[in-house]
């Protein structure tokens, strides 16, 4: 989140990191990313209208989105399906969620012990 990645450098580093994943977004590999895009799409939207053709309309559209996008990354970026998929997004939703809270106080001096279990976890020490 706040480490040297494409987001946070500048200059020749951002080069060097923008040469490196610039293949990644190659027209051929986009062609295929659009195509597992728009198979889950399709596959939430059956599965919406099963919802909806069962009398049931009810339902959380935020989270079936979220799980949907959650499924394109897992497919497009780690070529991770099925089953795998959801353990791996569970794995990544933790990830996030500790980097985030071991991070919010950012610049406060001595943050790692004023929350020392999350800092913790974010680090991967259990």
């Amino acid at each position: 989140m706040f480490g040297n990645g494409l987001v946070m450098v500048e200059g020749d580093d951002w080069t060097r990191h923008r040469h490196m994943i610039t293949p990644a977004f190659s027209p051929l590999n986009l062609k295929g990313m659009a195509n597992m895009m728009v198979e889950s799409t399709t596959n939430m939207l059956d599965r919406w209208a099963i919802q909806i053709n069962s009398g049931n309309p009810v339902f959380d559209m935020e989270k079936e989105i979220v799980v949907t996008a959650g499924e394109i990354s897992a497919k497009t970026s780690f070529g991770v399906t099925g089953e795998n998929a959801t353990q791996f997004l569970k794995n990544l939703r933790a990830m996030q969620l500790a980097l985030f809270h071991s991070h919010r106080y950012v610049g406060v001096p001595f943050s790692g012990i004023l929350d020392f279990k999350q800092t913790l976890e974010a680090k991967g020490v259990r």
